[in-house]
């Protein structure tokens, strides 16, 4: 019976020839690490026999004999399971030289009692005695380390993966990240990750708790189990997410589940590009075949690896009246658009509600060629497996599972949902979300919830032109989270709500509240706010020649700034009407012309695909209709057939209030009213139209004398909008490893830690930075994004950079106190301040009295919403 663990040399720089040989008179140290079933690849064969731990503090002072080449030292071994053969066990180990490589072997090797012995292939072993054996002598200098041996079935020879990550002697949690720790300042911590597995360059290792049950492969490595199976089935994509979400918080889980999210994005987008191109041919000639799944929205739906695809198109719900679902007597298939952008809002919502118990499918939205497509993971559910809600258009609607209606309802708490009735008489149940939600008990056994798009309460429909608008205009997330003050109900203003009529005006009457405080306070708030925005009110309009310039500037007032106060973009026309400063004034115009020509451009696409029946995936036709589009948006002349006609008209019917009366004589000038280097750079951000950057350059530095050409278009990308997990499980896995170098640079003090550390810390940052943006009203994300300060405050070189990533990380904790007071996260502001005072108490007295004291403020907050009672990270 064999026991396979794996040796890792710890001190790379006494490594000379390419056989990794130590120079005389050195001392090698030595970590020990488990490798189990799940560290081999697919094909290796599983361990079968139980997983036994030594003795914590075995002591191993290996040192080399070169007359010998052996190497030698002390060890302490358990008891392993009576077999036939039970005169000792094999030893299996392979090393890891300076550039991180695993050298590993598979062949059988035997040596004597107590030695190691170098075999060619580098593989070191020893045979080792029965337990009783007393130890050899401890050499000088031991080190204690945790040793996991397994004991596999007999005649079982596995061999380890190996990997090969670059740079010189790069620390272990970076080489090697299957052996992180879990990040403290995660909500939920693992079982069996230990301090000794996070840092195999220290000594004095102390057993923390057992091994890890499922050691993770490394990034290399994690794409190969996930390939198509043997017999050509889909890939299980929702089987492999929900395991992912199930794994205890580390850096496995969150490597294993950003590989995962970008994988279904990548394969989404490749997929939806050629149902989009080819959806004007007939079906006996598509590479994808439409499949009837049911549904009236967005007509026919495609399936494809494991993925289901279907368009965002206006339908016909009633034959008879002719009555479409978005645009009322007549297509409007840019609110269809709208409303799918919903579905994948709502789910993220959904989601960080942080429910146990409640699962959810991937979603990514493709924009591609004028059309929308939502891509979404195959869930284990039909028509049998429906529990809540209604699939009929209300006809039947089911709350049965009291534990589902208990979590849907905890669900709809967090998000200011109210419950309300759905359906007709003695069949109605109330619900919590719109009645069209679903929630079922999967054949997995797990309650899954889908259909989302009209989880957000709509908003006052009387603001509206649309007769349909309350099934696609809705309150943000942010708004629901943050804003409202009180619970409002999903299906206020529509035939959904079969409360009694007292019941349905109040429902109404409370949209109607929430409507005119976003109007009235929120949106003019946020119009002073800007006032004090450097960035806005400062221009200088003839400097911003540069891509770089006019991005940043988009960025001090894109569309996650505007969300995170609460505000739909279809709202920037009133924030216009609010905001007295020129220049701010000037880019929401900007702003508002550039979606309204990609509305537009949208709209010219659609129309070619179906017009002319094109069914290729080639840009080119499509391409030649852009250029021709984009002189027009280029050209400033009165004949310009963007700048000239009802462009006033058509800008104020799509945002309301945008222009003054004033502004809506002919006398002015709209070209000079906004910037057109702005307008062309947004607009080609919105609809994918990849121009080459020698034009573009020549554009922005000479706006009025550019003329585009055909070859100056590379071509046109799809744009995908996808789940914030994407960058969130990133992020969270950069920060682990980050926290593991920053102790490892604590303990060394070597500069490789700290350049690592500080590397990964900015990536990180980076990340949790697109993460807020998607999601604001996570509590979760400024937690976390302040972790990453203090870990810099770590490494920072001096007392007041330390200072400044403190200010910086209590920032984010009073942020995440907003979005959502908890106790853990009141417990980090303390940690920080009271580390604040301790940074500057040598310098100002008085401001460290006044940290201590808002430290123990925060320590002795009371009463706080304990909203969270089972906590897990975001994506979970």
């Amino acid at each position: 019976m064999s026991a396979y663990i794996q040796m890792t040399v710890l001190s790379p720089s006494n490594f000379s020839d390419t056989r990794r040989d130590v120079t005389q008179k050195d001392w090698t140290r030595w970590s020990w690490r488990n490798l189990n079933a799940s560290s081999f690849s697919k094909t290796r064969t599983r361990c079968g026999g139980p997983l036994l731990p030594c003795v914590h503090d075995a002591a191993l002072g290996m040192h080399r004999d070169r007359a010998q080449d052996t190497y030698s030292g002390p060890y302490s071994v358990p008891d392993l399971p009576a077999t036939p053969n039970a005169g000792g066990s094999n030893l299996y180990a392979s090393t890891v030289g300076p550039d991180a490589n695993y050298y590993s072997s598979s062949s059988s090797i035997s040596g004597s009692p107590g030695s190691l012995s170098r075999e060619p292939s580098n593989m070191y072993m020893a045979d080792l005695p029965p337990p009783a054996a007393a130890p050899v002598d401890p050499l000088p200098s031991p080190h204690h380390v945790n040793l996991y041996v397994s004991a596999p079935q007999e005649d079982e020879h596995l061999t380890p993966y190996h990997t090969t990550p670059s740079g010189p002697a790069p620390p272990r949690a970076y080489a090697s990240p299957e052996c992180a720790t879990s990040s403290p300042t995660l909500g939920k911590q693992t079982n069996y990750t230990t301090k000794s597995q996070t840092s195999n360059y220290s000594a004095g290792f102390a057993l923390e708790s057992g091994p890890p049950s499922t050691p993770p492969p490394t990034r290399a490595s994690l794409g190969e189990k996930h390939k198509k199976d043997k017999d050509g089935t889909p890939r299980p994509w929702n089987a492999e997410f929900q395991t992912v979400c199930e794994l205890p918080d580390g850096l496995d889980k969150f490597a294993r589940l950003e590989r995962l999210a970008c994988e279904f994005v990548e394969t989404a987008s490749t997929y939806a590009r050629i149902i989009i191109s080819e959806m004007c041919l007939a079906n006996e000639h598509k590479t994808l075949k439409p499949v009837g799944l049911g549904g009236i929205a967005g007509g026919a739906k495609y399936m494809a690896q494991g993925i289901m695809f279907k368009f965002a198109l206006d339908s016909v719900i009633h034959q008879k009246s002719g009555l479409w679902m978005y645009g009322g007597t007549a297509s409007d298939d840019e609110a269809a658009i709208k409303a799918a952008g919903k579905e994948l809002t709502g789910l993220q919502a959904h989601n960080l509600t942080f429910v146990p118990g409640l699962y959810y499918p991937l979603m990514a939205i493709i924009d591609y060629k004028g059309f929308r497509m939502i891509a979404v993971t195959v869930l284990p559910i039909n028509k049998t497996t429906l529990i809540y809600g209604s699939d009929d258009g209300g006809n039947t609607v089911r709350a049965e599972d009291e534990d589902l209606n208990g979590m849907m309802k905890l669900a709809a708490g967090r998000l200011n949902l109210a419950g309300h009735s759905v359906g007709q008489g003695s069949r109605s149940r109330e619900i919590f979300g719109p009645g069209d939600i679903e929630g079922h008990k999967g054949t997995d056994g797990r309650y899954y919830v889908c259909d989302f798009g009209r989880i957000m309460p709509p908003e006052d429909p009387q603001r509206s032109a649309s007769s349909r608008a309350v099934y696609f205009r809705h309150f943000r997330p942010e708004f629901m989270r943050l804003r409202a003050r009180e619970a409002l109900c999903s299906d206020s203003f529509s035939g959904w709500d079969a409360g009694t009529q007292e019941e349905r005006a109040d429902h109404n009457a409370a949209v109607v509240r929430a409507s005119n405080m976003l109007h009235n306070d929120l949106i003019p708030a946020f119009a002073d706010a800007l006032v004090n925005d450097i960035r806005l009110c400062n221009l200088k309009w003839e400097s911003h020649d540069q891509l770089s310039n006019i991005n940043t500037l988009l960025e001090a007032l894109d569309s996650a700034r505007i969300h995170e106060q609460g505000i739909n973009m279809r709202h920037i026309g009133v924030l216009r009407s609010r905001v007295k400063c020129g220049s701010t004034r000037k880019v929401l115009l900007s702003l508002a012309l550039s979606r309204l020509a990609k509305s537009e451009a949208h709209r010219m696409m659609r129309d070619l695909m179906r017009s002319s029946n094109l069914a290729t995936i080639s840009d080119a036709p499509f391409l030649e209709a852009m250029m021709v589009y984009i002189r027009g948006l280029m050209d400033q002349s009165e004949a310009s057939a963007f700048w000239g006609g009802s462009l006033k008209e058509k800008l104020l019917a799509r945002y309301p209030h945008i222009l003054t009366s004033e502004e809506m004589l002919p006398s002015f000038d709209m070209r000079e009213g906004s910037d057109l280097r702005m307008v062309v750079v947004h607009f080609l951000q919105l609809t994918g139209i990849k121009v080459l950057k020698k034009a573009l350059d020549t554009f922005l530095k000479t706006p009025h004398s550019f003329l585009l050409l055909f070859s100056d278009l590379k071509g046109i990308e799809p744009r995908v909008k996808h789940m914030h997990l994407v960058c969130s499980s990133a992020a969270q896995h950069n920060l682990i490893a980050a926290q593991d170098i920053v102790k490892d640079y604590e303990r060394t003090f070597q500069p490789v830690y700290q350049t690592t550390a500080r590397r990964l810390l900015r990536v990180a940052s980076a990340n949790f930075d697109e993460t807020f943006a998607a999601v604001p009203y996570c509590p979760l994300t400024p937690y976390l994004w302040a972790h990453v300060y203090l870990e810099q405050a770590k490494i920072a070189s001096s007392r007041e950079k330390a200072i400044v990533y403190h200010v910086r990380a209590l920032a984010l904790f009073d942020r995440a106190c907003v979005n959502l007071c908890l106790p853990f996260t009141l417990i980090a502001a303390a940690a920080c301040l009271k580390n604040l005072a301790d940074l500057v108490r040598d310098d100002d007295p008085t401001e460290a009295t006044r940290y201590d004291a808002l430290s123990a403020e925060k320590l002795e907050m009371k009463d706080v919403p304990d909203m969270l009672k089972s906590f897990t990270t975001m994506g979970s």
